[in-house]
């Protein structure tokens, strides 16, 4: 700034010896003081700089601190909803379990079931065909002795006719 001041005591003189009235030349010098004195108040200095940079690396650090945390908040949250997935899924597949068991059981009764009245039902018809076999050996006997008893009438009844 004390710069800026000699330099304005120059220029106001060049000004006045340049032909300006003195309220011209002040009023020009005034107005570069001003304008100095302006530029000069905001503009930011090394240390302005360094607190604000300071301050900024703070913020960042508390912005890493509070990502970080609501990350391993995310994965806590995360893992403990698998685990709940995890367990319902593994009483889903206990309950399937169950059901499949039950109904193979059932399956595998009423398979049984069947088994046992087809083999019934074969013993059955094996009854019935041994029952026919001998219906057809009694037909065939009686056929035999009749058609003997036929055969032996008729040998019979030629000699004694003859």
């Amino acid at each position: 700034m004390e710069f800026l001041v000699k330099n304005t005591f120059k220029a106001y003189d060049r000004l006045k010896n340049s032909g300006m009235t003195d309220t011209q030349a002040r009023g020009i010098v005034e107005a570069i003081e001003e304008a100095a004195d302006f530029s000069f108040k905001d503009l930011a200095t090394k240390a302005d700089l360094q607190v604000v940079q300071a301050e900024l690396q703070k913020e960042m650090i508390a912005v890493k601190s509070a990502l970080q945390s609501e990350i391993a908040e995310a994965k806590a949250e995360s893992k403990a909803e698998t685990g709940e997935l995890k367990a319902e899924l593994k009483a889903e597949i206990g309950e399937l379990r169950a059901e499949f068991k039950t109904e193979m059981g059932e399956f595998r009764a009423e398979l049984k079931a069947e088994i046992a009245e087809g083999k019934a039902e074969t013993a059955e018809l094996r009854a019935a065909i041994n029952g026919l076999a001998a219906n057809v050996r009694a037909l065939q006997l009686m056929f035999a002795s009749g058609f003997l008893a036929i055969v032996v009438g008729m040998v019979l009844s030629f000699f004694a006719h003859h």
